[in-house]
């Protein structure tokens, strides 16, 4: 195997053996001062996508997308707010969840801590609101 697949196959193993962070982020518009709160079932790639998303122009906020493309990407930061305090270390690669037989007790597993990232998020907009924020979400 050559050295640049065996250190690809290396760095999937670690990411893969990573610790799963599930909770609330914001994305902050340091121009306007305004913010954008989500949560993700996974934190490490939440940003990512988010980049994704409104680098194609096709992320679902389109308050956030325009002011993306009026300030551009150098104007925003991400950070975790929050995250769930989970009783159980969850990885990468499902297997402490991983479910073959359809749907059981692991589909429900995570189906719950979605669950309850969306009601971390729904607090957190409450209290930025409460707080004064000017925040694109509706």
């Amino acid at each position: 195997m050559s050295k640049n697949k065996e250190q690809r196959k290396q760095l999937t193993a670690a990411y893969m053996e990573q610790e799963r962070v599930i909770g609330v982020y914001e994305v902050t518009n340091t121009k306007n001062g305004r913010v954008f709160v989500g949560s993700s079932s996974n934190m490490n790639g939440a940003w990512s996508r988010a980049r994704f998303e409104l680098g194609f122009g096709v992320h679902p906020n389109k308050e956030l997308q325009s002011d993306w493309k009026t300030y551009g990407a150098d104007a925003f930061e991400f950070q975790v707010a929050d995250q769930l305090k989970l009783k159980d270390k969850l990885r990468h690669d499902y297997k402490d969840v991983l479910d073959l037989t359809g749907e059981g007790e692991a589909a429900r597993k995570m189906r719950d801590l979605r669950k309850d990232a969306i009601k971390l998020e729904e607090k957190w907009l409450e209290l930025l609101r409460e707080q004064g924020k000017n925040v694109y979400n509706k």
